[in-house]
This record gives C-alpha cells, sequence and structure tokens, in this order.
C-alpha cells in the first residue's frame, strides 16, 4: 500500500514511550510519522496486534515496514486498519530524518 507523509498534531510525542517499548520489543523515537493511504490496509492477523493505550489515545498496531525499514504501523482502535484515514509509524529511529521525507512524499507500507 503506499500513502502520503502528513503533518501530526503531536500527540503521540506524549505518550509513555518507555512503557509502549515492552510490547514492541524496541525503544520508539518519540512520535510517529502520520501516513494517509491511498487504500486501505487489510486487517493484520489479531495474534500479531499489540494494543497501545496513552489516556483516551488507543492504538492498534501489526510489524510491518515502510520503505523496507522495520517499524510497527498504528491505527486507532475504533476504526482498526481497513476503515484507518491515518496510519501512525512508529519505529526506533526518526523516519523522516532517516527516509529524508518531507510532507506529502510517497511511501510504501506493508504489514508482515
Amino acid at each position: 500500500m503506499r500513502g502520503k507523509v502528513s503533518t501530526g498534531i503531536g500527540v503521540e510525542k506524549a505518550w509513555d514511550w518507555e512503557r509502549a517499548s515492552n510490547r514492541l520489543g524496541f525503544t520508539p523515537y518519540p512520535g510517529s510519522l502520520n501516513i494517509l493511504p491511498t487504500k486501505p490496509l487489510p486487517e493484520p492477523d489479531k495474534d500479531r496486534v499489540v494494543k497501545l493505550s496513552f489516556g483516551r489515545h488507543k492504538r492498534v498496531c501489526a510489524p510491518g515496514t515502510i520503505n523496507g525499514i522495520g517499524c510497527y504501523i498504528c491505527a486507532k482502535e475504533k476504526k482498526g486498519f481497513y476503515k484507518s484515514t491515518v496510519y501512525f509509524v512508529v519505529a526506533p529511529i526518526c523516519l523522516r530524518e532517516e527516509l529524508n521525507l518531507k510532507d506529502h512524499n510517497i511511501v510504501k507500507l506493508e504489514l508482515i
């Protein structure tokens, strides 16, 4: 699936990423990369989904890749993957810097 990089509102920067690292298997870079999908991703296998919850912000996350780099692709829990209009990508590195991304750049997302 391809999607377009978009600026977020900074909600994920305030998350307790240290707590999330226990579930994800790595310490995420603070914040997420927001991707507006050209078409929805399929729902991942339930046994691969990790749930993150910080206050009223709840996410379902599944392992994936963005332009070939390992990450977790997250969606709002209420909408799930198939109905999501934005995906939140988390990784142990700053994806914007690593992939030299700007708003409106096109990226490739895959669930693994």
